[in-house]
């Protein structure tokens, strides 16, 4: 449990480190903010002990979506969806 905790702090540092105002952000900012949501979709997802799977990963991300209130977390929510979905590949 205790190490979820860890995760989600650094997971919050990093968000509040990274945010955006605007849409303009680098390739790197992109990708930091892809992977903010990536993590707090699977930790919702353990939080919920649910099965950690491509489609539920989707679905929370789409949820997201719907609640996305500021547009640099909307872009970041759609790169990650690209990505789980395979629509996006990243080096």
């Amino acid at each position: 449990m205790l190490f979820w905790l860890k995760i989600r702090v650094l997971l919050c540092r990093k968000s509040r480190c990274t945010q955006q105002t605007g849409i303009n952000m680098n390739r790197k900012e992109r990708e930091n903010q892809c992977d903010i949501v990536l993590g707090e979709a699977v930790l919702e997802l353990l939080g919920e002990k649910a099965t950690l799977t491509d489609a539920a990963l989707l679905q929370k991300l789409q949820d997201f979506l719907v609640d996305a209130g500021d547009r640099w977390r909307e872009t970041a929510i759609r790169d990650a969806i690209k990505m789980v979905s395979g629509e996006n590949t990243r080096h």
